[in-house]
């Protein structure tokens, strides 16, 4: 027994499966809170508070960056690395619209072009601005710097850990003689 043939584009929708659209993603906000914590000349740290209207990316997130190239000696160009480290991080998490709070006035301005950066942050303010227009949303906003001092407070913490185990470990002393067995010393006295 034959069925009847079915019309040709049911066929077709039968034989190719539909690539799956394009996911629009909830259309949601997220508040990022951003510190940046110099940790010498070309290094540094980006402390990030990420709050999610429905909490699944919500957290603490902490992004080490190096500066390079001239804009090493300029003084704001830490806020540099560590905002664009902050905005590769929020790309990672698959974030499309974002508000990011700093208390960077300088920063703020430069990115709404109310002051010339420096010519040698020329390539950092470029980069900058296109790592914000990889969002489909995305605005820099200014905050009071005491809303970051329990952020910065973190960043310390970390920086003070990372820096401890960045530090060589002592190399290890054989002990000889009356150290190797403890006739060194009585107990509570100390080795001469």
């Amino acid at each position: 027994m034959r069925l009847v043939d079915e019309a040709p584009s049911a066929r077709a929708a039968l034989a190719e499966p539909k690539a799956p659209a394009a996911r629009a993603g909830p259309k949601r906000t997220l508040t990022a809170t951003v510190a940046v914590l110099r940790r010498g000349e070309d290094r540094g740290l980006c402390a990030m508070e990420v709050q999610d209207p429905q909490g699944c990316l919500s957290g603490d997130y902490f992004v080490p960056f190096e500066v390079s190239g001239d804009a090493a000696g300029v003084a704001s160009a830490h806020a540099y690395a560590g905002l664009s480290a902050a905005l590769d991080k929020l790309r990672a998490l698959r974030i499309r619209s974002v508000v990011v709070q700093s208390d960077d006035e300088a920063l703020i301005a430069e990115l709404e072009r109310r002051r010339q950066p420096d010519p040698r942050l020329a390539l950092p303010y470029i980069i900058l601005g296109c790592k914000l227009n990889e969002f489909a949303r995305a605005k820099v906003i200014g905050v009071p710097a005491w809303r970051l001092e329990k952020l910065r407070a973190k960043a310390a913490g970390v920086a003070a850990t990372l820096r401890r185990s960045a530090e060589p470990a002592a190399a290890p002393r054989l002990l000889q003689g009356a150290d190797a067995v403890g006739g060194g010393a009585k107990w509570g006295q100390r080795a001469s």
